[in-house]
C-alpha cells in the first residue's frame, strides 16, 4: 500500500498508521489493543447499595 493511495492516507489519519511499520510496531500496537479492548469490553461490576 503506497503512502499516497487513498486507504493509505485515511490510515495514516486516523492510527498513525505508516507504511514502514516495523515488527516491534506492529507487536506493541496490537499488545496495546488487546490490553484496551480487555478493559472496554470486561463485564460491568454491579453496585452495591449501602
Amino acid at each position: 500500500m503506497t503512502k499516497e493511495s487513498i486507504p493509505g492516507s485515511i490510515l495514516a489519519g486516523t492510527i498513525g498508521f505508516d507504511t514502514t511499520t516495523s515488527w516491534w510496531q506492529i507487536g506493541f500496537w496490537g499488545l496495546y489493543l488487546v490490553v484496551t479492548l480487555q478493559a472496554y469490553l470486561a463485564p460491568a461490576r454491579k453496585k452495591t447499595s449501602v
